[in-house]
């Protein structure tokens, strides 16, 4: 693991590994691969909660809420059309 990385990108956030990846040539670079988990922003689990995060970004800083955001909005639209 190239140590510069980990520094960088603050060892992906504690919610991916730092991961080897080789481009069309040939030369090897390294990026974060983000995990779904029960962690909070700093990498620890959290008791009770009902669902894994999963977590984007160049260094997995950002929780991808995009699918919880698509069933609440498409559901909401659905809802308003029905009653009209």
């Amino acid at each position: 693991m190239d140590p510069s990385f980990l520094r960088a990108f603050a060892n992906c956030t504690s919610h991916g590994a730092c991961v080897p990846k080789t481009d069309a040539n040939n030369v090897t670079c390294y990026t974060c691969s983000c995990n779904k988990k029960w962690t909070d922003d700093n990498g620890k689990a959290v008791k009770g909660f009902s669902g894994p995060v999963t977590w984007t970004g160049d260094s997995c800083q950002y929780q991808d809420i995009s699918v919880s955001f698509q069933i609440i909005f498409w559901s909401s639209v659905s809802l308003i059309v029905t009653l009209m």
